[in-house]
């Protein structure tokens, strides 16, 4: 009798500690990935800190600092990204954002971090090396996509889905500037990163005048592997292709 209370004993310390076990990896997975964990309770430094909360009811979507100033625009009607610097659109592209149960944050933020290339994984799925990943907001990024051809339409988990080709564009653009050889850097008051504006838009929105002309001069620099590093220029139009009616860039 003894020796049974005994078992007992030990099978239901046994039975506890496997219990406490799998219900802190639970908690700890349900922590990570659920979406009132997007919303982070520390305070950030200045650089990095959500700009403002814009309702995008003054008929405007963002006033640049300066003529020059870059910044991102994620259009979620349109599942449009147009880069702009100033008033002057110089990149737009078609782009998949997040699905009905996992929409894309709204406001306007800062890219924090980049990445030449990132692990994600949430419930459900793992993506090992995503290309040209840029975070503006705890778990929310902009980065090229190799698991779907389906942009457009709404696809992801949160994340600004762009294609490869046009991630690494944006990517090389884009502030912080990635400092030679290095594959992540952080946004910095040396080295800010570039505003991303989230909003929903409207059906009608009419699309951007990309600048074109006959002076146009780009130069695009490549490393030894043959991936391109750097993009300058002065007008981008054309670059511009027609797919199903709508504009995308891509490097011959």
């Amino acid at each position: 009798m003894h020796s049974w209370k005994k078992m007992t004993i030990k099978n239901l310390l046994i039975l506890f500690f496997v219990i406490l076990i799998v219900g802190v990896a639970l908690a700890g997975e349900i922590f990570a990935y659920a979406p009132s964990n997007i919303i982070e309770a520390k305070e950030q430094s200045a650089h990095k800190r959500t700009i403002k909360e814009t309702q995008f009811d003054d008929g405007s979507i963002y006033k640049p600092a300066h003529p020059d100033e870059k910044w991102i625009e994620v259009n979620l009607v349109k599942q449009t990204v147009t880069a702009w610097e100033g008033n002057r659109a110089v990149m737009h592209f078609i782009v998949s954002t997040g699905l009905p149960r996992t929409p894309t944050v709204q406001g306007t933020f800062r890219i924090e971090t980049k990445y030449a290339k990132k692990g994600m994984s949430g419930p459900g799925y793992y993506l090992p090396g995503v290309p040209y990943t840029m975070f503006f907001y705890s778990g929310y990024a902009l980065h090229g996509t190799y698991w779907h051809n389906k942009f457009g339409q709404p696809m992801s988990h949160g994340c600004v889905n762009l294609k490869t080709p046009e991630s690494e564009m944006l990517f090389h653009w884009a502030d912080p500037v990635l400092p030679t050889g290095k594959r992540f850097v952080e946004s910095s008051e040396k080295n800010l990163g570039t505003v991303v504006v989230v909003h929903k838009g409207t059906s009608d929105d009419l699309s951007p005048q990309i600048a074109a002309g006959p002076d146009t001069q780009i130069t695009i620099s490549k490393n030894i592997s043959g991936s391109i590093s750097s993009v300058n220029y002065q007008r981008l139009g054309d670059f511009i292709r027609y797919l199903d009616g709508r504009p995308n860039f891509y490097l011959e």
